[in-house]
């Protein structure tokens, strides 16, 4: 048997598909009752996957109360969205500066 593959063309600009996408699902009323963790795919679709085990928490708080110690003029957080090439991804930890910060709010 032969496989099918639909291939969905890139879109111009990423980074604004990405922010308008995830715009979108904040707005829907629906995702916020979910537990699970969310993401998409380049094409925006909603990639669901379990939320991180308790250990996997534990971990993450500590890297980021390292990054709070050690760095400066900027803030630690988790579970952060990030617009890549590939859609917006959540980090388990992630460092922004003052001027992301003011632009993330």
């Amino acid at each position: 048997m032969g496989e099918l593959a639909i291939q969905l063309p890139a879109h111009k600009d990423q980074a604004s598909f990405n922010l308008e996408r995830w715009a979108e699902i904040l707005g829907a009323p629906f995702y916020a009752t979910l537990e699970q963790r969310i993401e998409t795919d380049r094409h925006g679709h909603i990639i669901m996957t379990l939320p991180p085990s308790f250990p996997h928490g534990q971990k993450g708080f500590t890297i980021a109360k390292l990054l709070e110690a050690t760095l400066k003029n900027g803030q630690s957080s988790v579970e952060v969205p990030i617009s890549t090439s590939d859609g917006v991804r959540a980090a388990d930890v992630a460092w922004l500066s003052d001027p992301q910060l003011a632009e993330a709010k």
